[in-house]
């Protein structure tokens, strides 16, 4: 996969509970102007979303160093998660933004994907500042 492979976010929902319950997502991810939708379940809502963006996407990474934080003070802020993914044994970083903080993790993963699919491995990557600190593929 190539950086013309690139998939975009364009909708997903997602439901569960506590307990033995199944948690189940569906994505749409929409590339070159078509949408491609899968479902899928997990142990919880974010990895059923995972999952799900895996399905579509053809690909797995696996993920580490989860983070989430709210934005700004109060129960309306916007969560941000920050999470690497590990692929050929490099690092890569993503970053989502929501309301919904399980909507913020699935953007997040597919943004880290993405990064990862796209990177060249005779060609150095730049990565947006995320947190205040620059981030670059690690080995």
């Amino acid at each position: 996969m190539n950086a013309r492979t690139v998939f975009s976010w364009g909708r997903a929902s997602y439901s569960g509970g506590d307990g033995d319950d199944i948690h189940t997502a569906t994505i749409q991810l929409i590339r070159d102007g078509k949408e491609y939708t899968e479902a899928a379940v997990g142990n919880g809502p974010v990895d059923a979303l995972c999952r799900a963006i895996d399905r579509v996407v053809g690909e797995h990474c696996t993920v580490g160093n989860f983070t989430v934080r709210a934005m700004d003070k109060g129960v309306n802020s916007i969560g941000l998660v920050v999470l690497h993914v590990e692929r050929d044994g490099k690092i890569y970083p993503g970053r989502g933004e929501s309301h919904d903080i399980i909507i913020a993790s699935g953007k997040a993963y597919l943004n880290a994907l993405m990064l990862a699919l796209s990177a060249d491995g005779e060609q150095e990557i730049i990565i947006p500042v995320v947190l205040g600190v620059a981030h670059t593929p690690m080995s």
